[in-house]
């Protein structure tokens, strides 16, 4: 099962992720995944160009596109897109790429996952700055709600304030919550968040499985 299931993408990836006080929320249990944020490089000349060469050699089973979004404050944003119908097919892709056009070492590849896009382009490839990030540490807590479905992600003292830093420094932009290599929720940050809260919705419609148990199991499994 992979992590992007449980896409925020449809509830809070397109208006930002709302911030609460931690006073009075239960203590919750210890998140042991590898749960990383960086922020999606959107605007790199090395993103652009292997996005223009796959545009143009236009591969089977692929799509390679740029495109836009605007954000309440008036700015625009281009987003590029790389699709694939298979995971194994994009990185034959940027492998090849990266045999003559080394990475810069500032750039991670992250996975996104979700099945039933147009044509079968259930794969997309994205590219984060880690520097800019971090990993969330052991303090930080997971949340069940049951009666809701909710999942509250609360981070620990000594990262609440390096988060609101993160998502206030990329306003507009979108951060990438990923499980290892693979992305749970990709939103675009509307403000800075603040209160070291926020909230995770599965996404069970199209898979019973994808419930709000299954994803706190996902991040504190052993």
């Amino acid at each position: 099962m992979t992590v992007a299931a449980w896409g925020l993408r449809l509830g809070l990836g397109v208006v930002g992720l709302a911030s609460s006080s931690c006073a009075s929320e239960p203590a919750g249990a210890a998140i042991t995944a590898n749960l990383q944020i960086a922020p999606v490089v959107e605007d790199h000349p090395w993103v652009i160009a292997f996005l223009t060469e796959l545009g143009s050699e236009r591969p089977a089973g692929v799509d390679a596109r740029l495109e836009g979004r605007s954000v309440p404050d008036g700015r625009y944003f281009g987003e590029p897109i790389f699709e694939g119908q298979r995971r194994e097919l994009l990185a034959e892709l940027l492998a090849t790429y990266e045999a003559a056009h080394v990475r810069p070492p500032e750039l991670a590849v992250v996975w996104e996952h979700s099945p039933g896009r147009r044509d079968d382009l259930d794969w997309r490839l994205h590219f984060v700055d880690r520097s800019a990030g971090f990993a969330v540490d052991s303090d930080a807590r997971v949340i069940l709600e049951p009666r809701d479905s909710l999942v509250l992600l609360r981070f620990g003292a000594s990262q609440r304030e390096r988060f609101a830093a993160l998502s206030g420094a990329h306003v507009g932009q979108r951060l990438a919550f990923t499980i290892d290599d693979e992305t749970l929720m990709i939103p675009v940050i509307h403000s800075s968040i603040t209160g070291g809260q926020i909230q995770l919705t599965p996404n069970s419609e199209g898979d019973p499985k994808l419930t709000a148990q299954a994803l706190v199991d996902r991040l504190t499994a052993p």
